[in-house]
């Protein structure tokens, strides 16, 4: 497992902890599937990190919001902006290891 790999699997653990504590269910399986998936020199987790990133409804689109007694949403800044970070660098990383075959496919 190369060392891209390895810093992949850090963060995708980071991820599903977070998506854990936003009550993020649907993604929060997703990636600890992937996760599992990886740490297993599984290459199809990587082609499934992949997929999460394109189409309607995908990981790209994920918002977290927070509702308010009014029963309308409020964004949540802080926590949207901690999920870009986390999903850019995993993006970047999983497209990386897809081009420069650093899993046993």
């Amino acid at each position: 497992m190369g060392n891209v790999t390895i810093e992949l699997i850090g963060e995708l653990k980071e991820l599903v902890v977070f998506l854990d504590k936003e009550n993020e269910s649907h993604w929060c399986a997703w990636f600890k599937r992937c996760l599992s998936m990886i740490e297993n020199s599984d290459y199809q987790g990587i082609e499934r990190v992949l997929g999460a990133y394109g189409g309607m409804g995908s990981f790209n689109d994920l918002v977290l919001t927070k509702k308010l007694e009014d029963g309308s949403y409020s964004m949540l800044p802080k926590a949207n902006d901690y999920l870009d970070k986390l999903r850019n660098s995993i993006s970047e990383k999983t497209n990386y290891i897809k081009h420069n075959h650093e899993i046993n496919s």
